[in-house]
């Protein structure tokens, strides 16, 4: 935003440096957007190319590995094993309980994932689903939550109902919480209208939202206080100051 770039070089060494998968998406997701504003089309194309077939290459190379039952390239085998698992734990949940039971010592997948949880939910309340269940306690073990003035003893601890139900998936963790017109009101502050006004005048302050909203599809990215001072000023810039300069403005001539 400055053009000092020695930072925006070393920023982007630092995303690398710190081995976050989705520090690493989120740029991938941001250079696109970043292309595409400023209609460099072409580099955009082959860069999407290049991401698909290096995924294609990476997943067989894990495909075969497992089928092989190998410990090689451990770090391969994680990086893959991290996006499918994204995807996989959305709707299942690993059951470990069922294979120490029948001795089987085997992991099985069931259909107790955020996402089908979170279905289930609102399909018993559907009321609920357009301002949400209100603020849950996603940060609690149903055994922390029977400990508050919130625990219910009569009900299964993992099914507390001010427990969270989605867990990684801050996202869904939101509309749980917030409902249908929650959600919508977060993505036009953090995305739709950042977005809008990146394609009317370039300015890179205008990522820092969308950044923000893209963290939300894992983690609760409010949690850092560092981000959320870079998030205000940037919130502050895009609502808060031409109204205030209109206001300061308009009392000046008041004052006249």
């Amino acid at each position: 935003h400055q053009k000092e770039k020695i930072w925006a070089y070393l920023s982007l060494l630092s995303i690398f440096l710190s081995t976050s998968k989705t520090g690493i998406v989120i740029l991938i997701l941001l250079s696109f957007l970043y292309l595409i504003t400023n209609k460099k089309y072409i580099l955009l194309i082959s860069l999407i190319i290049f991401m698909i077939i290096l995924g294609y290459i990476l997943n067989e190379i894990n495909n075969h590995l497992i089928s092989k039952m190998s410990s090689d390239y451990p770090h391969i085998q994680k990086v893959v094993g991290s996006v499918k698992g994204y995807f996989l734990l959305l709707e299942t949940a690993l059951d470990w309980r069922t294979g120490f039971y029948n001795k089987s010592m085997a992991v099985y997948h069931i259909a107790e994932g955020p996402l089908s949880r979170l279905y289930s939910y609102f399909n018993n309340n559907p009321l609920e689903i357009f301002f949400g269940k209100g603020i849950t306690y996603s940060f609690l073990h149903g055994n922390d939550l029977l400990e508050t003035a919130f625990g219910q003893p009569d009900i299964d601890t993992d099914f507390q109902y001010y427990m969270g139900l989605t867990s990684d998936y801050y996202l869904l963790t939101y509309f749980e919480q917030y409902g249908i017109f929650g959600t919508l009101y977060l993505m036009i502050i953090f995305l739709v209208y950042p977005i809008i006004l990146i394609f009317r005048k370039h300015n890179f302050l205008l990522y820092i939202p969308i950044a923000f909203f893209l963290a939300t599809l894992h983690y609760p990215p409010q949690i850092s206080k560092i981000i959320m001072l870079f998030v205000g000023f940037s919130i502050w810039i895009i609502y808060l100051k031409e109204k205030e300069k209109k206001m300061t403005s308009n009392q000046y001539q008041s004052d006249r």
